[in-house]
């Protein structure tokens, strides 16, 4: 499946919406806390998420 055919594919699309929703509260919190998220912060958790998806322990 190509990357098109992949951003068409509506469970795809809602696992992404999911994410953003996800990483805006994150942030929204982190905010509120006095702190600030990184993109090293933001791709650990996605690379968490994705290990966990995958079966990783």
């Amino acid at each position: 499946m190509s990357r098109r055919d992949t951003m068409r594919d509506p469970c795809y699309s809602g696992i992404l919406l999911e994410i953003g929703r996800k990483l805006h509260e994150a942030d929204r919190l982190a905010v509120a806390r006095g702190l600030a998220l990184t993109h090293s912060n933001i791709r650990s958790l996605l690379v968490r998420a994705i290990n966990e998806a995958n079966g990783a322990q």
